[in-house]
């Protein structure tokens, strides 16, 4: 964009200094005195930055101060440019009146710089990791900075700096977050910062030791505020909702209640005596069988018809009871 503009702004001051210039036998010679050194803000060095004008109206000094005489030097760099160059420059830009260069025999310009120091990113990073975590006024985050970038000097000029972190979320431990660093709605860099972060809040364990098979009750819910892993991080629950489920595996006390520890709790065991009940359109029958395995509620499960001894898959609809649902219904459906 700086580009675009600079060369509209070049194409510009050659019109109005070729349209207003008179010929170079009447024209009075333009005083021009070279700075030996001298400070560039741009991407551009121009003319009011290395000479001072003299005996030249206003209007056409402005015109005259923004024509480009060369390129800056890196951000803190500096680069040299003769009275030969300056001429150059003026009469590339249409300037063809007399130029009597005076001053210095070459000026050197040294190309200004913004600091953001290393500081700065981790101060970044670390903010908005707490306020990742603080959204939820539960949790309490200490962030350790374990890594810090070093200083980005830029051109002159506004920029921002904001914290990009993972698509899945800050998490509890050792990470790393990008800092995108923008100026003049361009991305010019993206270091990146270590932290270490410790987090601590509530946590649903279990009061006691329960087994596999043992169904939750609000009995076996304890609340104790610990500092958090990622997996307690990651599985944080409302175990309220998990009463009346069963442990799919052994769980000790104070051991958090994630919900991938439960099931629905089993209807049917192996060897259960149950109702078949058998839908056919409008119609239910009732027989009796014997479950081959065990099942939760609607969930599968194999059972030996006792009327025609044949083994058939129904769906464990309640406690020793299964349906056989109606084919032709839940093809409709």
């Amino acid at each position: 964009m700086r580009a675009l503009v600079f060369t509209i702004l070049l194409g510009s001051c050659a019109a109005l200094v070729a349209a207003s210039e008179p010929s170079a036998e009447t024209a009075t010679s333009l005083g021009l005195a070279l700075k030996a050194e001298a400070v560039s803000a741009g991407e551009q060095v121009v003319l009011k930055e290395v000479a001072t004008l003299s005996d030249i109206a206003d209007e056409k000094r402005i015109v005259l101060e923004a024509i480009a005489i060369g390129r800056s030097a890196q951000p803190g760099q500096n680069r040299a440019f003769t009275q030969a160059d300056v001429v150059a420059a003026l009469r590339k830009a249409g300037y063809i009146a007399p130029v009597n260069p005076q001053g210095a025999s070459a000026v050197t310009v040294t190309a200004a710089l913004e600091r953001i120091s290393g500081k700065q990113f981790a101060d970044t990073a670390s903010a908005a990791v707490r306020a990742y975590f603080e959204k939820d006024s539960d949790l309490d985050a200490v962030v350790e900075i374990t890594s810090v970038p070093t200083d980005l000097f830029l051109r002159p000029g506004e920029f921002t700096l904001e914290a990009e972190l993972p698509e899945s979320g800050a998490r509890p431990g050792a990470q790393s977050v990008r800092v995108r660093v923008m100026q003049d709605e361009r991305r010019v860099a993206d270091p990146v910062v270590g932290v270490k972060v410790k987090l601590s809040g509530p946590v649903q364990v279990a009061a006691e030791k329960m087994f596999a098979g043992d169904l939750l009750s609000e009995t076996n819910i304890k609340v104790l505020r610990k500092e958090m892993n990622a997996n307690d991080f990651l599985n944080r629950t409302n175990a309220s909702k998990l009463i009346g489920m069963r442990a799919k595996k052994s769980i000790n006390a104070d051991e958090p209640l994630a919900k991938t520890s439960f099931a629905m709790p089993q209807v049917i065991k192996r060897g259960d005596a149950v109702t078949v009940y058998v839908k056919r359109g409008g119609l239910e029958l009732t027989t009796r069988g014997e479950a081959r395995g065990d099942a939760a509620l609607d969930e599968a499960v194999r059972v030996l018809v006792a009327d025609s001894n044949a083994e058939v898959i129904a769906r464990a609809s309640g406690s020793r009871e299964v349906t056989l649902d109606d084919p032709i219904a839940r093809k409709r459906n």
